[in-house]
């Protein structure tokens, strides 16, 4: 499925590319500041089996391994409908070294309009995440089930 995963940046995007994560479709992209590059995903993992988020995953991992970067950014619906579900992530997280906003320090934050954390922001491990919050429905549902979310980070 298509769904509407998009990067956005007051940065210029550059190397803009689509991939598939597991069944569904992804976005990434690259952002320079001075000598320094940032590796960006937009990521929606499926919703219907345990095993096809964890093969999504997968994908998301062996794209950071062909690309190049100083940090690594993922942001999206990582459907973290169940705790399994929001376990796999931690555990994911951890075994590859890297940070997360939602569930990480500050607990886990309802990020749709259904009360579940399912969105996240996924950072290498030189990344400093100082906050996360969600912006709640704002918006009235006109767009969409989620709620924007945003993350203060701080490259190292």
């Amino acid at each position: 499925p298509t769904f509407g995963t998009a990067i956005h940046s007051r940065y210029t995007i550059t190397g803009d590319g689509s991939a598939t994560f597991g069944t569904y479709a992804g976005r990434y992209g690259y952002i320079s500041i001075g000598d320094k590059t940032i590796f960006l995903i937009a990521a929606h993992l499926p919703v219907d089996t345990r095993a096809n988020r964890q093969a999504a995953l997968a994908d998301i991992w062996s794209l950071t391994q062909l690309a190049t970067y100083d940090y690594l950014i993922i942001g999206g619906d990582f459907n973290t409908l169940t705790d399994d579900d929001r376990d796999d992530l931690v555990d994911w997280c951890d075994d590859h070294g890297l940070n997360r906003a939602n569930g990480d320090f500050i607990g886990w934050v309802n990020t749709c309009n259904v009360n579940k954390a399912i969105d996240n922001v996924i950072t290498s491990s030189n990344v400093t995440i100082r906050g996360f919050r969600s912006l709640g429905n704002w918006y009235r549902d006109l767009y969409s089930d989620h709620y924007p979310v945003v993350a203060e980070l701080v490259l190292s």
